[in-house]
């Protein structure tokens, strides 16, 4: 690599930030320290692409450092089986990152890293053989170039979005324009080191990777991951005083605005400056409805 830090993982990883309380360079040296202990899958993803099968959490981005720079194939982790192995055989890929709860959808003898208690150990499965893989051999992020280097023009991650036709076609996304779309997420929700983003979204989808992952780890901030079928969970850490920005989905916002709803007061969350509805078109009803709740705009993300 010219200049490490035009790829993602490493870009993320420069600036300070962390997910779910453990530092983003933590996180990326991890994946990178897989690679260099796991030959299985070295060889299984020598010429071929890697995949993504997880759900949102701090171990996504020891995913995404795993991936060594190859594109990423960011697999929905709602997707049905016979989709993800369509996905995995139009992308030509060789592994798969993902978690035990999930795993049972691949198709079988796939090799794959489970990454359940990343950053600290994962568990690779190449056939028959299961071989723990300690990853604490990394120490600190010791690279050389331009932390904000505008990013590299090589294939980023690869999305298989829904499509009217038979057969989806990936679309392909590089590290130029995954970083400039964060960058630009940076600019417009002034988000900066010392923020806090609830990130209550998919990070298998580019526009919730940039705006809930990439954008608050580029400006130094915080992210915490929940699910977003915990709005009571996440009303309470909003009002804690320490999250500054939200970003959700459709589904996501519709269950907090329930939730508040449902318990006949306002949110109250003194820190909370930015909210966003990532993904499908926010209805206007449900803005008019979460202002008067919130007294926050939703924003489209």
């Amino acid at each position: 690599m010219t200049n490490p830090f035009a790829y993602v993982p490493f870009a993320i990883a420069a600036h300070g930030g962390s997910v779910d309380g453990m530092p983003a360079s933590q996180l990326t040296m991890a994946g990178v320290s897989l690679l260099r202990a796991s030959v299985a899958l070295v060889r299984a993803l020598e010429g071929r692409r890697a995949a993504i099968l997880m759900p949102t959490s701090a171990a996504f981005f020891s995913a995404l450092a795993a991936c060594d720079g190859r594109a990423a194939v960011l697999i929905d982790p709602l997707a049905a089986p016979r989709d993800i192995a369509f996905q995995l055989a139009d992308a030509d890929v060789g592994a798969v990152f993902t978690v035990r709860a999930l795993s049972h959808a691949l198709p079988a003898r796939t090799v794959h890293a489970l990454l359940d208690d990343a950053p600290a150990r994962a568990t690779v499965i190449a056939g028959d053989v299961v071989r723990e893989v300690v990853l604490t051999s990394h120490d600190t992020l010791r690279l050389d170039g331009a932390p904000d280097a505008p990013g590299s023009d090589d294939p980023g991650v690869i999305v298989y979005p829904s499509a009217p036709e038979d057969v989806p076609r990936g679309a392909v996304l590089t590290h130029r324009t995954l970083l400039a779309g964060a960058r630009a997420t940076v600019h417009e929700t002034g988000l900066a080191a010392g923020d806090e983003l609830l990130a209550l979204v998919s990070l298998a989808h580019p526009v919730g990777l940039g705006v809930a992952g990439l954008a608050p780890l580029l400006a130094g901030a915080r992210v915490r991951t929940m699910h977003r079928a915990a709005p009571a969970s996440a009303l309470e850490l909003l009002e804690s005083g320490q999250v500054t920005h939200l970003a959700g989905d459709r589904a996501s916002c519709d269950g907090l605005l329930h939730a508040l709803v449902a318990r006949t007061r306002p949110l109250a969350a003194p820190a909370l400056r930015v909210a966003m509805c990532v993904g499908l078109p926010v209805p206007r009803a449900l803005q008019e409805s979460w202002y008067a709740h919130t007294r926050i705009e939703l924003r489209q993300g």
